[in-house]
Parts: C-alpha cells; structure tokens; sequence
C-alpha cells in the first residue's frame, strides 16, 4: 500500500512540474528599443516618409472615394500641397494634426516623428 501512495504522489509531483514547465518555461520576456528619431537629420520624401505612406495609409489613401488623398508614392506630395496639408509648414498643419489627432491609422511614435520633422523641415518634394 505504501508503494502505491508512493508511485502516485510521484506521478502527482511528476505530473505538476510538467504542467509548470508548460506554463512557465515558454514565457520569455522580450525588451524592445523604441526607435526614435534625431530632430537634427535631414527627412526625405522618398526614403523616410513616402514608406510610412505605402505601408500605413495607402489603403485608404489612393485618391479615390471618401479618402481623397492620394498618398500613393509619386502622387502624395502634390496630393498633400494641393490639399493643404503640408502649410503651414510646421505642427499645426493639417497633416501633422490629423495624425496626432487620433486618425485611426496605426503609425508608430517614430513613423510620426519622421512625417513631423519632414513637415517642419519644409516638406520638401525630396
């Protein structure tokens, strides 16, 4: 009888740390870097802020339907200058304002802080 009551609290202790290593071992914690950007680098249309369009708001923005905008690469920056977007060129720009205003696109702290800069750098077709 003994054996028994022996093999079973085995199996239970067994089984318990099983099911903690399941729980508990595939936990891994992750610390991310937060990418920022330097107020002081110079932003490009092209390189910086045209990327931020195609993956982030193109979907909506192509000129057509509700969302006239087109922020689709080669027809945002004409789309933004004539809209009146990007003027005044700095944080009360339409732009600028409508990102940071809860616009319900998914950009990144960093992604505004590119198109932010770009503005105040005097958005430039670069």
């Amino acid at each position: 009888m003994k054996q028994i009551k022996r093999i079973s609290n085995l199996f239970i202790i067994s089984n318990l740390l099983f099911i903690s290593l399941l729980l508990f071992g595939s936990c891994e914690k992750h610390s991310y870097l937060v990418e920022t950007v330097n107020p002081g680098d110079s932003i490009s249309l092209q390189t910086d802020v045209q990327p931020v369009f195609t993956d982030k708001c193109i979907g909506c923005h192509t000129g057509s339907g509700t969302a006239k905008l087109d922020l689709r690469a080669g027809k945002s920056y004409a789309s933004l200058l004539n809209r009146g977007f990007i003027t005044p060129p700095d944080s009360t720009c339409t732009l600028f304002v409508t990102i940071y205003g809860g616009h319900y696109a998914t950009l990144l702290d960093n992604e505004k802080q590119k198109i932010l800069i770009w503005v105040v750098q005097g958005a430039q077709n670069n």
